[in-house]
């Protein structure tokens, strides 16, 4: 993605065993620096504001599902599952959040959300479990694993003191690799 003044310029990108291709670009209205992508889903953030994209099968473009704002938070990371957009993002006092949108036509609507112990400058999830990671206001990288199976009332299943620097989280099946002053596995 590369932000213009008033527009992101996508660039899909083709994926071969033993190459890559570059494919049609388009662009979408709103500033953006960081994307997920996952299964023919986008999701696009910014200091503020999201985009939810979604492609048709063999469609050459992708389209905007929908738009956020948020007004009082600054938004961390992001995640997509089959059933939910997931968010981290800290408030003006540097205090962490995590929230489950939906992924409605027009706004993406909160469904539920809960406190981070920590500014959660990282996240992953699978199935119905993420697990974000940050700094806590003493200074300490944690880790926090969080059920969100009724995305209503996300609920903090543990939460642990992980490796320093922590900046980055992979989550596979029961695992977790944390990545910051070295690499952290975690059995979920």
């Amino acid at each position: 993605i590369k932000s213009g003044d008033k527009s992101t310029r996508v660039q899909k990108i083709k994926v071969y065993p033993d190459s890559m291709e570059k494919d049609l670009a388009f662009d979408v209205p709103g500033v953006f620096n960081h994307c997920q992508a996952a299964n023919g889903q986008l999701v696009l953030t910014g200091l503020m504001d999201l985009a939810y994209l979604t492609s048709d099968e063999g469609a050459s473009t992708m389209t905007v599902k929908s738009t956020r704002h948020f007004d009082n938070f600054a938004l961390r990371d992001v995640a997509i599952t089959d059933d939910a957009i997931l968010v981290t993002a800290i408030d003006k006092n540097l205090k962490g959040f995590f929230l489950v949108l939906a992924k409605n036509e027009g706004e993406t609507r909160t469904q539920g959300s809960i406190d981070l112990p920590h500014d959660g400058v990282a996240l992953a999830a699978q199935d119905t479990r993420a697990i974000a990671v940050g700094r806590s206001a003493d200074g300490k990288d944690i880790a926090t694993v969080i059920n969100f199976a009724q995305p209503s009332a996300p609920q903090v299943a543990t939460t642990m003191q992980v490796l320093e620097g922590v900046s980055s989280v992979s989550i596979r099946d029961k695992l977790a690799v944390l990545a910051g002053r070295g690499l952290e596995i975690v059995s979920l």
